[in-house]
């Protein structure tokens, strides 16, 4: 299936949102003590970046001619400036929904979130740089 610009986009975005919300996942529950499912997160996120988001930026067919990478671009700037609510957000999943926190969701405390954001956009950054290498992007 060839995609618009508009189908392409919103793949992407999804592809890195997931990716996003599992790493968060892996770095909060880390940073407090709970190792259950960091495996889990973390291949999820492997899978999300190295597997399905690189493919479909790859491989994926267009209906029309446009920059690929500009779209890639423009999400993933939309995406940095998220990057502290939703590690804020996911906090507040994680402490009601995986753990059953029965205390105020600000004593689950976040991993420093410069460092994890940074941290992500690299991982996101040499995935883009190995396609670009490639000469598919």
């Amino acid at each position: 299936m060839a995609f618009t610009r508009s189908q392409f986009r919103d793949r992407v975005e999804s592809f890195l949102s997931g990716a996003m919300h599992e790493y968060i996942k892996a770095e909060v529950s880390e940073r407090n003590g709970y190792n259950q499912f960091l495996d889990h997160w973390r291949k999820e996120v492997e899978r999300l970046v190295w597997f399905e988001l690189r493919i479909f930026i790859s491989e994926q067919t267009t209906k029309s001619d446009f920059d690929r990478a500009k779209v890639i671009e423009s999400v993933v700037d939309e995406y940095k400036k998220d990057f502290p609510k939703v590690m804020n957000s996911t906090r507040t999943t994680l402490a009601s929904s995986y753990f059953h926190m029965t205390k105020r969701k600000t004593d689950f405390k976040l991993p420093d979130v410069a460092i994890s954001a940074a941290n992500f956009w690299k991982m996101i950054y040499d995935m883009l740089d190995s396609l670009e290498e490639e000469g598919k992007l």
